[in-house]
């Protein structure tokens, strides 16, 4: 699968970290930290799912109690607006 392929190709380019983007097909984002798990390489993950979450991406919506990445967004871009990044920052409380 593309899972296997692409955590195989993390580490045999040497990579640290990875930022996992909700744009492609492969949207499972545990089971890409569980493959990097058990390279015995600590990974620095990064899930930019863009802060939504519902039943067809659950595997990727961190919890109060549970979260395999190191970083992960509660919300969308911002744009060219002049207050476009106030309602980001109200998704952090």
């Amino acid at each position: 699968s593309n899972y296997v392929g692409d955590v195989r190709s993390l580490h045999a380019f040497g990579f640290d970290g990875v930022k996992l983007d909700d744009c492609g097909a492969q949207r499972n984002m545990t089971f890409y930290a569980q493959l990097m798990q058990r390279t015995g390489r600590a990974y620095l993950i990064e899930n930019c799912h863009w802060g939504r979450c519902d039943e067809t991406d659950a595997s990727s919506c961190p919890t109060d109690s549970w979260c395999p990445f190191n970083w992960f967004r509660t919300s969308g871009d911002i744009n060219a607006g002049t207050f476009s990044w106030l309602p980001n920052l109200q998704t952090t409380r």
